[in-house]
């Protein structure tokens, strides 16, 4: 969502460009579950169902609220974010993070644009958004596919009556996801991602309102909520290679950027490929690369990848080291050409890497 670089020290600064993006992308992830449509929850209703309600059709809830994020970075330490939400009836979002290493990126969401200002870079981009309402009714029916779901207890979150929804992945992985459903507006309150290693379990990734209030029809925000001030636009809107998000197949994004994008030969067991898009590439050159999505329902999966002929290795694109604890990356020369691939993701290690692997094969 963006290619904001983010400093999270040493360990991530040679990969920071596309691992800064990549934290965004995640984070607004696990925000923008918060947004789910409203619907009225069936009194002692079975976790398929809550589930359904809380990703399925129905009026989308308008709120404002704070809510706190972590993700693990490099070498097992988290990144802990704060941000400021506010949705409106229509699915319009905005998102406001206030602490570093996003401190003052600012998203908002219509249904047709996307804008994302990062003050550090002076930067205003426009994209199309990420996801539709019908993707979101797809993600719905595909999460069921892949994972199952059960009811664990129920637990107050920022003052509301939340269900606890354990999703557990069919193709056993070591990993799940606890989900804390609000009972009365179908709302997304908290969601933890866990790992088992070793006979341990690890947090991965968690979010959670600290704040929230639901708004009523007279409380709704305008639609100038959700798009920058003018102020920005005239300034800052301007054009950037490689800023665009509009989906393409892997042949004509080829065409488009200058160099064969290459398409891994595995990837996870439920995971299906939905777009391939073009990114700027952090080094010097400014030429675009090439960002790969695939979906489980629950979870994205995205391949960056950059092989523009001539361009001699710098470590600019990508760093094959201290990647990062949710990704794997690798430069690789292939007929004669230096790759950079860089696949991030909640999944296993290994899947990550088997996933740079079998693209990486000349």
């Amino acid at each position: 969502m963006g290619d904001e670089a983010i400093d999270r020290g040493e360990s991530l600064k040679a990969a920071a460009p596309w691992l800064g993006l990549l934290l965004v992308i995640m984070v607004a992830g696990g925000v923008f579950l918060w947004r789910m449509r409203l619907s009225t929850p069936v009194p002692g209703a079975n976790a398929e169902t809550i589930i359904r309600q809380a990703w399925g059709p129905g009026r989308r809830v308008p709120l404002r609220g704070l809510e706190t994020i972590e993700v693990t970075g490099a070498n097992g330490k988290p990144v802990r974010l704060e941000a400021r939400v506010l949705t409106s009836g229509e699915g319009s979002v905005r998102i406001e993070y206030l602490t570093p290493p996003l401190k003052g990126v600012t998203v908002w969401e219509t249904g047709d644009r996307t804008y994302r200002y990062n003050p550090k870079l002076r930067r205003l981009s426009v994209a199309r958004p990420r996801v539709s309402p019908e993707d979101q009714a797809e993600e719905a029916a595909q999460l069921l596919r892949n994972y199952t779901a059960r009811v664990l207890r129920e637990e107050t979150v920022a003052g509301h009556p939340a269900r606890v929804v354990e999703l557990r992945p069919r193709q056993a992985s070591g990993r799940h996801r606890l989900v804390w459903v609000d009972r009365n507006t179908s709302v997304i309150l908290a969601s933890v991602e866990h790992e088992e290693q070793g006979g341990r379990d690890e947090v991965l990734r968690s979010t959670r309102f600290s704040h929230v209030e639901y708004l009523q029809p007279g409380q709704a925000p305008g639609p100038e909520q959700f798009r920058p001030p003018a102020e920005l636009i005239e300034k800052y809107g301007s054009a950037h290679r490689g800023d665009t998000s509009s989906r393409f197949e892997p042949p004509t994004l080829s065409r488009l950027i200058g160099f064969p994008v290459r398409v891994p030969a595995w990837v996870p067991p439920g995971y299906t490929f939905k777009a391939a898009y073009q990114t700027p590439c952090p080094c010097d050159r400014q030429h675009p690369a090439a960002r790969l999505e695939w979906s489980d329902g629950l979870n994205t999966l995205s391949l960056f990848q950059c092989g523009h002929p001539g361009h001699e290795a710098s470590g600019a694109c990508l760093s094959s080291e201290r990647a990062g604890s949710l990704a794997v990356a690798r430069l690789q020369k292939i007929g004669g050409v230096d790759w950079y691939f860089l696949a991030v993701g909640v999944v296993p290690g290994k899947d990550l890497q088997a996933i740079v692997d079998s693209v990486s094969k000349p």
